[in-house]
């Protein structure tokens, strides 16, 4: 996709600085959500806009291939920062990234322990369901979904970053339903996800 061939164009100028005696580390973040603790979080991300807008139909599409590899940004912001500290990590490569994937089935999962509760439909369902209503979250996304499809997701392993990150104390947290009810309830205070207890069920 053009965004990440953008940020590959933008690594190989890195790496050629680097070659040329200019101190450097490459940093490959996941997809950055927002603040662990607080829940701040922009709202224009692909995945809360598959949330927002299944939300809008009342409907979950199954066997959606959704898989993503998401981090809280005070972590990845923080990762950074010690890494920076560190002489060590001139010239390295480091990816900020999650240990799991979060599918498909463990965002319905995490919706759910947060009080919502949507139907279950083929993807097609959902797919004419989002097409039919102009003002859906997800409407301006469909060719996007439609491509996702052929998109084959890369796998990063953070072990060496993790090695360096050992004296600075920084957990990874993961998105679990504690993050997840964090960022939950930030979008419901402004207004941008429904509160759980006024969405009727299926």
């Amino acid at each position: 996709m053009g965004y990440a061939k953008s940020k590959w164009v933008a690594e190989q100028l890195v790496l050629k600085a680097g070659r040329r005696g200019v101190p450097v580390t490459v940093h490959r973040p996941g997809q950055m959500w927002g603040d662990s603790r607080s829940g701040a979080c922009q709202e224009n991300d692909f995945v809360w806009r598959f949330i927002r807008g299944s939300l809008q139909a009342g409907l979950y599409p199954r066997r959606f291939r959704l898989p993503m590899n998401i981090v809280p940004v005070d972590y990845v912001s923080a990762a950074i920062v010690a890494l920076s500290r560190n002489p060590r990590a001139i010239g390295g490569i480091f990816h900020q990234v999650s240990p799991d994937v979060l599918g498909p089935e463990k965002i319905l999962g995490l919706l759910r322990s947060a009080g919502y509760e949507l139907a279950e439909v083929s993807i097609l369902k959902w797919m004419k369901a989002i097409a039919a209503d102009v003002t859906n979250s997800m409407f301006p996304l469909m060719r996007v979904v439609a491509e996702w499809e052929k998109v084959d997701v890369a796998e990063f392993s953070d072990v060496a970053t993790r090695e360096f990150l050992v004296d600075a104390g920084l957990p990874r947290p993961d998105i679990d339903e504690e993050v997840f009810s964090a960022y939950v309830a930030y979008f419901v205070r402004h207004g941008i996800l429904p509160d759980p207890a006024t969405v009727t069920g299926p």
